[in-house]
């Protein structure tokens, strides 16, 4: 008969009864090359996991000839490991686990610390892009790490990006006896090499401030959506979090940064023609502790470089060419998918109204008009910010 064994085990333990069983009965074990090592005085056929697809081909090739397998992989196999991909894969009434302790609870008991609230994220094989507001807002955060983001790379770009109120532990080689266990200021752990094999708690000890006031933002001309308006858009916006966001005419960034605290695992895109402001935008995103997709070009030429559909399109500024890019955001946008449009003339307004009615939106308008109290003399009166137009329409197909 068919069957899937998967069996996490740890480094320097023995294989228990059980474990043992699932070998001896295996027809085939596939095993990862640094535990491979520990079948040698197993007379079985073995295969070294190299990658995944190889491995998956071969998976169901000795399936569908009715063998019983082992997958061996280090620690628990269902916590950012094989084991996911495999029962992605096949019926799960064919499959048996065996978890074993994982590399998180090994490396939390050696420092003696609680993961009640953890984050747990894997840079092994990913982009660290975005990385910044996912952990902004949180205490503890354990990385997987890989030969690319290393403790070191990642201690830079914290601290790129404001976030040197961190401290780090760093894990090398647990179970092994060259494990070692080190904790380390972010400036520290710059220029250090590591093993290949370590992992990474971060632990916050102190908060981040952050201020998002419009007089925080490095600005043109004093251009930017202020922030009692930024706050009626990102309502309207509707935004969940893993939500793709493209904000064309970005300006400073203030929406898509402002995004970025609600939408922390998404993918945010902040577009802006204009290279002063777009420098701008990278300046207030290092500020904000924000990892954002900046790009410097033209709408709507250049949204045709951005692989991802978006659930939401906030259009803050277009020159003259509004039409034109309502109709290319909402060819891309995303059923049910959301398009937020501020003007601040009536022309724009009535020409986005009437091409958004054309494309067969709903649409909704709010006219904004909002005050702000100032001093003078002992007295106070009230200051009008500009009017402004907000549209909003969604996508119905």
């Amino acid at each position: 008969m068919n069957k899937i064994n998967i069996i996490g085990i740890n480094p320097g333990k023995k294989f228990n009864d059980d474990e043992l069983y699932c070998i001896n009965n295996s027809d085939i074990i596939f095993s990862g090359r640094r535990n491979i090592n520990l079948l040698n005085n197993i007379n079985k056929n073995k295969i070294e996991i190299k990658n995944m697809d190889n491995f998956l081909d071969g998976l169901w090739k000795y399936f569908n000839d009715n063998k019983i397998i082992t997958v061996i992989v280090s620690g628990d196999p269902l916590f950012y490991s094989i084991g996911r991909l495999i029962l992605d894969s096949f019926d799960r009434k064919f499959i048996y686990i065996i978890p074993g302790v994982g590399t998180l609870q090994i490396a939390m008991a050696k420092i003696k610390e609680d993961y009640n609230n953890i984050d747990v994220i894997s840079l092994h094989g990913r982009s660290i892009k975005g990385l910044a507001q996912r952990i902004r807002c949180r205490n503890k955060i354990f990385l997987f790490t890989d030969k690319i983001n290393t403790p070191s790379y990642i201690a830079k770009y914290l601290i790129d990006f404001n976030l040197n109120n961190f401290i780090a532990y760093v894990f090398e080689n647990l179970g092994y006896e060259n494990e070692r266990v080190g904790k380390y200021n972010l400036n520290d752990l710059i220029n250090m090499e590591f093993s290949d094999l370590n992992v990474i708690l971060l632990k916050k000890y102190r908060d981040n401030i952050i201020n998002l006031d419009d007089e925080n933002f490095t600005k043109k001309n004093n251009n930017i959506t202020k922030k009692e308006v930024r706050g009626i858009d990102i309502s309207e916006m509707n935004i969940k979090n893993g939500d793709t966001v493209w904000d064309i005419g970005s300006g400073t960034g203030s929406i898509s940064i402002e995004t970025s605290f609600i939408d922390g695992n998404g993918r945010i895109y902040s577009i802006e023609k204009d290279i002063a402001s777009y420098n701008n935008i990278i300046e207030n995103m290092k500020r904000f502790s924000v990892d954002l997709n900046v790009i410097n070009g033209e709408a709507p030429d250049v949204l045709q470089d951005i692989g991802d559909d978006p659930d939401v399109v906030f259009i803050g500024g277009s020159s003259s060419k509004i039409e034109d890019i309502i109709e290319y955001s909402y060819r891309r946008l995303k059923t049910r998918g959301i398009m937020v449009v501020n003007t601040t003339t009536v022309e724009n307004m009535i020409k986005s109204y009437n091409k958004m009615r054309e494309i067969n939106m709903n649409v909704d308008i709010k006219q904004v008009n909002i005050s702000r109290s100032r001093d003078i003399n002992n007295l106070t009166r009230f200051v009008p910010l500009d009017q402004i137009y907000i549209l909003k329409g969604v996508k119905n197909e």
